[in-house]
């Protein structure tokens, strides 16, 4: 009656609001429908046979309806609205960015098969399903199931609010709407979830129950809620009749209807979904002729050449003419102001917004090998390096990888706005569908006939195709699904063409491994295993119907990436068992345990088989063989047949069989005390005399358990301290569900795990609650903080423990999370931070302080007052954080913020931001002044001294000191350590590039560069660190080999010419033109083989260093400055491996060759906003003979970028934004 009540008051409101005068406003009770209209009277009671009664008084006349359950439905308008606003459903729920409607279960449905991939993992929402991990656990399985769910119940609800036999025309026209989608609803879900053989799992349930072409339980809008926990999975025939009886009445209620948008379906749609029944079903001569209907009915034709490749109007918008059915959503839907979690986020590869533009999406190509000679479908793809697309910039298709997907763009072709991009359709049935279905249909009974209707049907939409002749049957089906495949990739229809013609999956093949990411390459020999879909947990289904003994096996883990399986086997899933059976055989004195086991269905009869089940509890001493135990079931009923126990006593192998039926309920079989008996030589023994023997299976409903609240927090649930009899207690509220007794204790850390065995075999042992409530738990010896141990008992077992994370009593804790610089209301800047203070902290401060200060020298400035800038927090003593405001001190430094916590009148602790979450420290300064300094090189020279040379830049600042600090030194306060150590060195002037002098160092040891700025007292205020792996220790530079020699290095090392050191450089990206007579020199590292080419007076005066490595001839040019452009500030240069990490030296070769003294130098130079682009510069020294060609290597891509030159000077050119960087080259 509760939630009668409920419902009662829902429809009281809707009246109240003017609601009742829409159309189909009323309910279902005692299988009537009654229908309500303004100005009705409805009184509720509950007769005295516990039915519902209602009393409507329509017109004056009263009527009287009576039923045990009763249900509503409401307004015709909404509802069919819903009905189409549930194809873009996005549930929020699940918090996955791949659940954004019936255009995310299409991708899935692709995803299953072999025709695409993408090729990165990260970001990548669908992997679940690439790789085979979407068991009836996973979120995927669930948010399948969801979308269902809810689409279907939308078409329920119209269907259920119209009285057929009182309908208007127009109300028809819903109802044929209604019917159409709930036809197309049960027929994907029929076909995904049918179980049908393959080689890699048994067609057998949970329980043993065959379920070979088993499909869904069958929800109709009179479906009442006791009537779902009873449903089964209805059969093939049993489906296609209900489908079939759906699609009937749409196409009667549909046969005149003029739809206004492509959004609905119309009878050409009907006749399509019915082709499609027809070829689940195999009935291919009757989805021939359906096929056909649905190709005339249309009027529809198969998409030219432009309509395929128009930007604007093809793939994302309902105009093309081959569109028979559509889905798009509404600017205002959830899906599409998500800016992310959408169609076109994940489907379309050109917009800069979404998931696709980190993740591709490609099309296999092996796929692509299927496409005719000049197929207008290649053009949907990057099917090649060299291609291009007028559409998009040169850049933007370089950062494409090779076989990615041009199909479904982007809403009117806008690429960058999210709340308009967002907004594409993409195609539910199209023509070609329809074209390709008759085609095949006709092969299955005649060759000849299939084959000439795809010839006729690619000549003329396809110029270039030639016909395939003398093939059989089986053959001509692969190549007319072949052709299906590439015309409808990415529409989600390829599945099932897989699955009803037990096609393999095959990722593995040479041409696919090289693309693929190596976890998804799988291979399977016929369907496989995961095209039967896993049902989820029925504890969030909107309709929870019993899965207990319907399920299909879980495919997750069978296939090994690379190819095979892990073994044709049984579908284990895990099962909780009371092992009380074993400890009464042997007289164990530890109380019995619910233990999780693997499980799976018997092969003989109905009922399961536990693995192993008592391998947890015996000993090395019983002699525990591993036997299996067998449980059947039948019906409601479990027995345990005779069967080996697995031990032995006195020599005699034990017997194990109930002597009383079990019963099997709600996924729990129990068998009750004294009803297990065990059987060795003469001796009879009953082994569950004191406890229930129960197996839990995988019901997906909640598992019985207990909740303790122990937070000191303010609120109805807070835990408290109290005194009884001179000790403490924690007075706390605790929740329990399906268990007897719950036994608890407080106890310190370190006796958590002696607390715990107590408790399991001591009622006595802490405190013991019954029922949900409130329990005192005696605090033992508790200094500072304390673990809360408990136990679960459930028919006198074990069920389930706990034990919490140390808990502080008292909680001085004081943390904040983060803080960030802003504006008060008055202009000023201010830092507001994010904080948190424990329940018995008494007084709560926010400080900043100078960055390095420590607690201690915080702890002493609060007390004295002197700290820079300090606020109290006003506590309430919740669990959530709160916001405070800290002005900046007056005097310019570089802060930190600082949590002060006081109790009892003293300082308790004090945290750094950001303590206590292993966050790194921020430091905040205000105004921020410039203070920058990069390591450009270094070396040692003869004597043992060490220099380096840097570029420095302190323009904000009247000094500075350079130094160059061991790690060791960092850990502490580094303003002191840059004091204190002897190799730092002040500077005046505003910016250079100078050479410092450190002195001897130890060459193990890690060194950072450290500039720290000065104020006006001389006194530092500011540091910036930049951590270096190593010491670049090198030789000193040498410009001759005589000089190389004399050191007594190798002349067969010198890299360089004999006679000269000078080079020729060729720029032709930041600057054009050639800088002959530079100075080239090179030098050698000591601690390795690696060698550095340094070139003096480059580019605008500045040295470019070249890392080289003799072996194998690979130069690289880490990041360097090289210049300042007028409008972007600093101008950086590298390599391009060193600018975008995913690219390899593969694609943009860096290479020096000694035999003719050439540089080949791919380089992109960039700003902070982007990169100007790149290109292979060529270096030629000097002195080597012209009679040696030097090969000039180009990089595997080309950047967009203008053309003109303007001698060796600084071009104005656009830079390219930096935020999608490069990707590798394909090779």
């Amino acid at each position: 009656m509760k939630r009668t009540g409920h419902l009662i008051c829902l429809l009281a409101m809707i009246m109240t609001a003017g609601s009742v005068s829409a159309q189909g406003l009323g309910f279902y009770l005692g299988g009537k429908r009654v229908e309500l209209a303004e100005g009705d009277s409805v009184n509720f009671t509950a007769n005295s046979e516990g039915e519902v009664e209602v009393k409507v008084t329509q017109d004056g006349e009263v009527q009287v309806y009576k039923g045990e359950e009763m249900t509503f439905f409401g307004d015709v308008e909404r509802y069919f609205m819903d009905v189409n606003n549930a194809m873009h459903y996005y549930d929020e729920r699940l918090g996955m960015h791949c659940a954004f409607g019936y255009g995310a279960i299409m991708h899935v449905r692709d995803i299953l098969t072999a025709d695409m991939y993408r090729p990165s993992t990260g970001y990548n929402w669908f992997r679940g399903w690439a790789i085979n991990r979407v068991g009836p656990n996973s979120a995927g399985a669930q948010m399948v199931w969801n979308f269902y769910e809810q689409a279907i119940a939308a078409t329920n609800n119209l269907i259920g609010a119209i009285d057929e036999s009182k309908a208007s025309d127009r109300q028809k026209e819903y109802l044929g709407v209604a019917y159409a989608f709930r036809a197309m609803h049960y027929l994907d879900m029929a076909r995904m979830y049918e179980y049908l053989p393959n080689l890699d799992t048994k067609p057998y349930s949970h329980t043993g129950r065959d379920i070979t072409h088993l499909t869904v339980p069958i929800i109709t809008e009179k479906t009442t809620p006791s009537q779902v926990a009873q449903l089964t999975r209805a059969t093939r025939e049993e489906m296609r009749d209900f489908i079939q009886a759906d699609l009937d009445k749409a196409a009667t209620y549909l046969a005149h209807y003029q739809r206004t948008s492509k959004l609905l379906p119309d009878l050409a749609c009907v006749y399509g979904l019915q082709a499609r029944l027809s070829m689940w079903v195999e009935d291919y001569p009757k989805a021939a002729q359906l096929a056909r209907k649905a190709i005339g009915q249309s009027g529809a034709t198969p998409l030219t050449e432009a309509e395929m490749l128009d930007v604007e109007n093809g793939f994302n918008s309902l105009e093309p003419s081959s569109w028979m059915w559509g889905a798009q959503p509404r600017e205002d839907d959830r899906v599409v102001t998500t800016g992310l979690c959408n169609w076109t986020s994940w489907m379309s590869n050109e917009q800069t917004f979404g998931y696709a533009s980190f993740v591709p999406l490609c099309i296999t190509p092996s796929l692509v090998s299927n496409m005719i000679a000049d197929d207008p479908r290649e053009k949907l793809f990057k099917t090649g390096p060299g291609e291009t697309v007028p559409h998009l910039s040169g850049i933007d298709w370089d950062q494409l990888p090779l076989y990615a997907s041009l199909k479904f763009r982007p809403y009117k072709g806008c690429t960058d706005n999210s709340a308009i991009a967002s907004q594409s359709a993409y195609p539910l049935m199209r023509v070609e569908e329809m074209y390709f279905i008759e085609a095949e249909a006709k092969a299955h009974s005649s060759v000849s006939e299939g084959m000439a209707l795809l010839d006729a049907f690619m000549r003329k939409y396809k110029p270039g195709y030639t016909s395939v002749e003398g093939v059989d049957a089986q053959h001509a089906i692969q190549i007319i699904v072949a052709q299906k495949r590439i015309e409808l990739w990415g529409e989600g229809q390829s599945f099932f063409d897989y699955k009803r013609l037990d096609m393999g999956v095959d990722r593995i093949q040479d041409v696919d491994a090289q693309y693929i990411p190596e976890d998804q390459q799988l291979h399977t020999i016929g369907r496989p295993a995961w095209m039967n879909l896993s049902f989820p947990n029925r504890s969030n289904m909107m309709y929870p119907w019993n899965t207990i003994g319907q399920e299909n096996p879980d495919p997750s883990g069978i296939y090994k990436p690379g190819g095979g399986t892990v073994g044709f086997g049984e579908s284990y899933y895990s099962v909780r068992f009371n092992d009380g059976i074993v400890r009464e055989l042997f007289g164990l004195s530890t109380p019995s345990e619910y233990i999780t086991l693997r499980a799976c269905a018997m092969d003989t009869a109905q009922g399961i088989v536990l693995q192993e089940p008592f391998a947890q509890v015996a000993d090395s001493t019983m002699g525990y063989d591993g036997s299996p135990l067998s449980i059947r079931l039948n019906g409601t009923e479990a027995s345990i047949p005779a069967q080996p126990l697995g031990f032995k006593v006195n020599g005699n192998s034990v017997t194990v069989q109930s002597t009383r039926n079990g019963t099997f309920t709600n996924g729990i079989i129990t068998f009750p005390r004294n009803s297990i008996t065990l059987t060795y030589g003469s001796e009879v023994k009953v082994v569950n005399s004191q406890v229930l023997t129960e197996v839990r299976l995988p019901d997906n409903n909640p598992q019985p358990g207990f909740r303790i609240g122990c937070d000191f927090y303010a609120g109805p649930y807070q835990a408290t301290v109290v005194m009884k009899n001179g000790k403490q207690y924690l007075h706390a509220r605790v929740w329990l569900s399906e268990l007897d007794e719950l036994r608890v204790a407080c106890v310190p850390p370190s006796e958590a795990d002696n607390a715990m065995e107590k408790l399991k075999a001591d009622s006595g042992y802490g405190a013991v609650a019954k029922d949900t409530g409130w329990v005192n738990i005696p605090m033992m010896d508790i200094d500072g903080e304390f673990t809360l141990v408990a136990v679960g008992m459930r028919n006198g077992s074990v069920f389930n423990t706990y034990q919490s994370y140390p808990v502080k009593y008292p909680d001085y804790e004081g943390s904040i999370h983060s803080g960030q610089k802003d504006e008060d209301q008055d202009g000023n800047t201010v830092v507001k931070a994010l904080c948190y203070f424990g329940p018995h902290v008494e007084k709560g401060y926010v400080a900043l302080v100078e960055k390095y200060a420590n607690a201690d020298e915080v702890k002493q400035m609060y007390e004295a007052g002197t700290l820079p800038s300090v606020v109290q927090v006003p506590l309430d003593h919740t669990s959530y954080y709160q916001v405070v405001t800290i002005p900046f001190p007056k005097r310019y430094a570089q802060y930190k913020l600082m949590s002060i916590c006081v109790a009892g009148g003293k300082v308790v602790s004090v945290n750094n931001c950001g303590e206590n979450m292993t966050k790194p420290e921020q430091v905040f300064e205000y105004p921020e002044r410039a203070l920058s300094a990069t390591l450009t090189g270094g070396y040692r020279d003869s004597t043992g001294t060490f220099f380096f040379r840097a570029r420095y830049d302190l323009s904000d600042f009247e000094s500075a000191y350079i130094a160059l600090l061991p790690d060791s030194m960092l850990t502490g306060n580094v303003w002191e350590a840059v004091y204190n150590t002897r190799a730092k060195t002040k500077v005046t002037s505003a910016s250079q590039d100078r050479e410092f002098a450190v002195g001897k160092i130890d060459v193990n040891a890690r060194y950072t560069l450290v500039i720290a700025g000065c104020d006006t007292d001389g006194k530092i205020v500011k540091d910036v660190q930049y951590p270096q792996a190593e010491l670049p220790l090198w030789s000193p530079l040498y410009t001759t080999k005589q000089q190389w020699v004399q050191d007594g290095n190798a002349a067969s090392e010198w890299p360089l010419a004999d006679s000269t050191s000078s080079c020729s450089y060729t720029y032709k990206n930041l600057w054009s033109g050639t800088g002959t007579g530079l100075t080239i020199g090179y030098r050698k590292s000591y601690g390795s083989s690696q060698g550095q080419f340094i070139i003096k007076n480059w580019g605008s005066g500045t040295n470019l260093t070249i890392d080289y490595d003799p072996e194998t001839s690979l130069c690289q040019v880490k990041k360097q400055w090289v210049t300042e452009h007028s409008k972007y500030g600093d101008v950086w240069v590298s390599d391009v491996p060193h600018y975008e990490s995913s690219a390899g030296y593969d694609g943009y070769p860096c290479t020096y060759d000694r035999k003719t003294g050439t540089f080949n130098l791919t380089l992109i130079y960039y700003v902070e906003e982007g990169y100007f682009g790149y290109e292979t510069e060529t270096v030629q020294v000097d002195g080597f003979s012209s009679e040696v060609k030097a090969e000039v290597i180009q990089p595997a891509k080309k950047a967009a970028m203008p053309q003109a030159r303007a001698g060796l000077t600084l071009k104005t050119i656009p830079i390219t934004p930096a935020k999608k960087g490069l990707r590798e080259a394909t090779r």
